[in-house]
């Protein structure tokens, strides 16, 4: 069986440890650069295939934010923390109609503010909705 080339980065091990790797430098330098990060969150396949895995290396906080209509068996809204998160970034493959993106920071915005987003899959703006847009993803030629 295959998967789509944007799954790349959750089905191939080597793709997903590098994605990985560079969401973890990537959080490391906006943070030094006084970008406030208090956790990642999420929304479907894309982000969970990248986010459990960065959570199980780094123990940083996460949000999962469940799909509008998908039957959990939590919370609609489920975090690694029970407090302290005003501010997290998220992470998620691509932006094409930016359904996502808002669908995450309209359930979140009673909680917590949206500081960033990270693609890690392709990038065609540098800011969506006012929030910087940061891409980890493979160099481009």
């Amino acid at each position: 069986m295959e998967h789509s080339y944007y799954l790349k980065a959750i089905f191939n091990r080597e793709h997903q440890k590098t994605v990985v790797k560079k969401l973890e430098e990537k959080i490391k330098k906006l943070k030094e650069q006084g970008v406030k990060i208090d956790a990642v969150a999420f929304c479907g396949q894309s982000g969970a295939g990248i986010v459990y895995p960065f959570f199980y290396k780094t123990g940083f906080p996460i949000l999962c934010v469940r799909k509008k209509n998908e039957s959990p068996h939590g919370y609609h809204v489920e975090s690694s923390e029970s407090h302290g998160i005003e501010y997290y970034v998220i992470v998620d493959d691509l932006i094409d109609t930016g359904k996502t993106i808002n669908y995450i920071t309209d359930v979140l915005s009673n909680y917590a503010e949206c500081s960033g987003i990270i693609l890690y899959q392709s990038l065609w703006v540098s800011e969506f909705n006012n929030i910087p847009v940061h891409y980890i993803g493979e160099e481009r030629s």
